[in-house]
């Protein structure tokens, strides 16, 4: 199964090994998840309509790196 989320110009794109956050055609972080467990926290995060723009990686970089780029279309 692959599964895609996104608003504005970002995209992530869910496949059963890992996770893409995609800026148009550029990815710009891949995600694998250590468990299956850790994947099922991701899919319910994205599944959410919460706020990405503070999605952080266990070295607490923002796996999004812009937020502003996650409301750029939402206002149009």
């Amino acid at each position: 199964m692959i599964a895609f989320y996104g608003r504005g110009l970002y995209m992530i794109r869910q496949s059963k090994k890992r996770f893409e956050v995609r800026i148009g055609y550029d990815v710009i972080r891949t995600i694998r998840p250590k468990s299956k467990e850790e994947y099922n926290e991701i899919q319910a995060l994205l599944k959410s309509d919460e706020d990405l723009s503070n999605w952080r990686d266990d070295e607490g970089n923002n796996i999004i790196p812009d937020a502003s780029l996650l409301n750029f279309f939402d206002d149009m």
